[in-house]
């Protein structure tokens, strides 16, 4: 018997996809061969079914609803949605496929859109090409792995076809958590976009737009804003020359540093430390 999905809201169900406190298995995956039929269904699954048509066209009906895939376009069905596929008379189609579950005990983590299609791909079919490799590794590692390389493919799916901003909110409190952490753990150097992102289980594209979201600037300008807020606490609470300060910090020289410094205090280091002594009596 199929178990009432528990509906996430898309950051919390991402969240879920590479903890592993949650139960996750691949159920099925593969491609069919150069024009090969495929007709599955009509079934109610407890899993994530997600298809790409790379091409050909096939006929799909979901919760009784016709739609008809062209190539290139992927479908992804959300756990419990009664699905049917069938070939078009005349019309081969070639199409790779995942089958996952995510749950806890048996009770799958659903989203709350039945189906989406979308013909956004950018990307997703080297991704795709990614993850089919290490699905069928049962070492818990390559496990991991593939859940946070899907985790990037369908945090991509999700932001390309988001109706607005307000569809997804942003990094989880999570995500947002671990980059805080990693960047002040590094603050002495400057992180790139990719690392900060890769520490998280995420793409680079994907965390710089939901960082973007989150915290209303790009990674980059967060960075420098971070690094600047440092040097002024060592110029604050030590005796540390301008020049010894932005060495501390990575800086090539000390007009690079002072230009960065400026352009986010309004002021110098060495005016902005003066400005900040308490006057003797």
């Amino acid at each position: 018997m199929l178990l009432q999905p528990k509906i996430l809201e898309p950051s919390d169900w991402l969240d879920a996809l590479v903890s592993r406190r949650y139960n996750f298995r691949f159920t099925a995956f593969g491609h069919t061969k150069d024009g090969e039929q495929l007709n599955i269904g009509p079934r109610s699954i407890p899993d994530h079914h997600f298809t790409y048509y790379s091409l050909g066209e096939t006929r799909s009906i979901i919760n009784k609803q016709t739609i008809i895939l062209k190539h290139p376009e992927i479908m992804w069905i959300q756990p419990g949605i009664l699905h049917h596929f069938s070939p078009l008379p005349n019309s081969k189609h070639t199409m790779f496929w995942l089958r996952f579950f995510l749950g806890e005990d048996e009770i799958p983590f659903a989203l709350s859109f039945p189906f989406m299609h979308t013909n956004k791909l950018n990307g997703i079919p080297g991704m795709i090409n990614d993850i089919l490799p290490i699905v069928g590794i049962e070492e818990s590692s390559s496990i991991f792995r593939a859940r946070c390389l899907l985790a990037n493919m369908l945090g991509y799916v999700l932001s390309e076809t988001a109706e607005s901003n307000n569809d997804i909110p942003g990094l989880t409190e999570r995500q947002k958590r671990h980059s805080l952490e990693f960047i002040t753990k590094n603050i002495r150097r400057r992180p790139t976009t990719a690392e900060i992102a890769n520490a998280i289980g995420l793409s680079a594209d994907y965390f710089s737009r939901m960082f973007t979201r989150t915290f209303n600037m790009p990674v980059q300008t967060f960075l420098k804003r971070e690094r600047i807020k440092f040097a002024c606490q060592i110029l604050l609470e030590s005796d540390r020359s301008v020049s010894s300060t932005a060495e501390i910090l990575g800086f090539p020289d000390i007009y690079y540093f002072s230009h960065q410094f400026k352009e986010i205090t309004g002021l110098s280091p060495r005016s902005w430390r003066e400005s900040k002594r308490i006057p003797r009596r």
